[in-house]
């Protein structure tokens, strides 16, 4: 097997010419300016590991003083701190493009060859404190601690109190207790994107009910569990197909709130938030660079407009999503990869 070829690149990328490595919560993301080259760090004692998830590819950063070893499947690379503008970034050889890493936090953005993968996420932060799920045709709700396994169900205007433990299921998992002495169970589908009301946000997984006579369907997790941690590919801008390219618009929602997205000649970033059921994206910042074709600097135009000015999504066929504008004027058609 070939020798695998990684560029690891910041997952929050931080206002050029901050002087500290991690910006406050929420700062706005912006294309970083280009670091010096590093040459291949000698071996350190370990300092700290950890493991984060690209997706469905599972990885281990081996922090060191001045370095970091970078752990995947079939190889470990070994990176020197490298002196940057802005973020903590690692580089290895005399490309330094070639191996890199960019950290922030519980989060870093890996590319392979060429090929993006959704934002790296640390293991400890893929662990919910709170599952949350709701009911389709009736008001039911129910909140579950991970960590101390006790369950809160809201149901027909009563609150009770119980205790249920998580299990592998086929297609995602299930949550088996009790809640005012019955039995209740609780199966999650996961993938699945589900909308628990006309107006509401998508939830990431399907879910089902079964205490007390009760045996529904539902929707479970949060609004931000569906868009943050993946990239979302650009199909369609303004109820329009993007005119061809060799560049696919895309961006990425990061948990930490930071967008960082790529147009067909230029890079961007903002913050995203939402609140309540509404999702807003701010402070969007992207470089100056023409395109050659004037086609694609008109539609990178649109592209940029288009995510100011989005507040809701809407589910279309094949897993894609429309995300619109108030007015529905304005709209981008991504799918998630």
């Amino acid at each position: 097997m070939n020798r695998l070829v990684v560029t690891l690149a910041v997952a929050v990328v931080l206002t050029a010419g901050c002087e500290n490595r991690r910006a406050p919560n929420g700062g706005a993301a912006v294309p970083p300016a280009a670091p010096q080259t590093a040459q291949p760090a000698e071996e350190a004692p370990i300092i700290e590991s950890v493991a984060y998830r690209c997706g469905d590819l599972p990885i281990t950063i081996h922090f060191s003083k001045f370095q970091v070893t970078v752990e995947l499947p079939d190889e470990k690379i070994r990176l020197a701190e490298v002196t940057s503008a802005s973020g903590a970034r690692y580089a290895s050889g005399a490309d330094p493009a070639e191996i890199e890493l960019w950290h922030q936090g519980e989060e870093a953005l890996l590319s392979v060859r060429g090929t993006r993968y959704p934002v790296c996420i640390s293991e400890r932060a893929l662990k919910p404190e709170k599952l949350l799920a709701e009911g389709l045709s009736s008001p039911w709700r129910v909140e579950w601690d991970s960590a101390s396994g006790a369950l809160r169900l809201e149901r027909e205007g009563r609150v009770s109190e119980g205790r249920a433990e998580r299990r592998a299921a086929e297609g995602g998992f299930e949550l088996s207790g009790e809640a005012a002495g019955q039995p209740f169970t609780l199966s999650i589908e996961r993938g699945k994107p589900c909308i628990p009301s006309e107006g509401k946000l998508p939830r990431p997984h399907r879910a089902r009910i079964r205490h007390a006579g009760l045996d529904e369907a539902g929707c479970a997790g949060t609004p931000a569990e569906f868009l943050s941690g993946r990239t979302w590919q650009v199909t369609e801008i303004d109820f329009g197909f993007i005119p061809a390219s060799r560049m696919t618009p895309e961006f990425l929602l990061t948990p930490r709130g930071a967008v960082i997205g790529q147009g067909f000649c230029n890079r961007f970033g903002g913050r995203w938030l939402l609140q309540g059921e509404t999702l807003r994206i701010e402070e969007l910042a992207a470089t100056k660079i023409a395109c050659r074709d004037a086609a694609l600097n008109e539609a990178e135009e649109q592209l940029v407009a288009s995510l100011r000015a989005i507040n809701k999504l809407s589910m279309r066929e094949r897993g894609q999503v429309m995300f619109l504008s108030e007015d529905g004027s304005k709209s981008i058609t991504a799918f998630p990869r």
